[in-house]
């Protein structure tokens, strides 16, 4: 028999406050036929193929803080909240240097926050590390970020031989 208790290694959902808004709500008027709208910073962007929405729809993107653990940037608040779409919209996220620097930009993700204030991750996003977008498909408006699946920090640092130094290495598993 054994007598060591096993460490629990379940992961447990990611669960914050809601962002509150922090930057120029943008807003257009979507129709049957589609369209787009970008965030008032151009970092966050919505594509809307024909026939995702039956009759002309207002819709906007309100920039909010991220409390996502190791979210980029600002978070988004796409308007009305748990507006359900016929057909995916095309979420894009632009990212820079300075939202990669501790992370690698192959583990970037998007997520969203439920009602309970739970984060979910897409399980399948587009990277382009030209552009410097990651996007994916969305059936319904709520908050979304993009974040980074894992951070080093230090996230640079010399060591002389013989020395040793502490590395945190923050996960988020989707």
């Amino acid at each position: 028999a054994q007598n060591e208790v096993a460490e629990d290694t379940a992961t447990t959902p990611v669960i914050t406050a809601v962002g509150e808004p922090n930057g120029k709500k943008t807003e257009t008027k979507i129709t049957k036929d589609g369209g787009s709208l970008k965030s008032s910073d151009g970092m966050a962007e919505l594509i809307f193929p024909a026939g995702a929405v039956s009759k002309k729809t207002d819709i906007s993107i309100q920039p909010i803080t991220n409390l996502l653990a190791n979210g980029n940037g600002m978070a988004y608040r796409f308007e009305p909240s748990g507006t359900q779409f016929k057909k995916p919209v095309q979420v894009i996220f632009h990212y820079d240097e300075d939202e990669t620097k501790d992370s690698m930009q192959l583990l970037l993700g998007i997520a969203m926050q439920d009602e309970t204030g739970q984060w979910l991750g897409l399980n399948k996003t587009d990277l382009d590390t030209v552009a410097k977008t990651i996007s994916g498909n969305i059936t319904h408006f709520s908050d979304w970020s993009n974040f980074a699946a894992i951070k080093l920090y230090p996230s640079y640092a010399r060591v002389k031989v013989n020395k040793e130094l502490d590395l945190t290495i923050d996960l988020v598993a989707n």
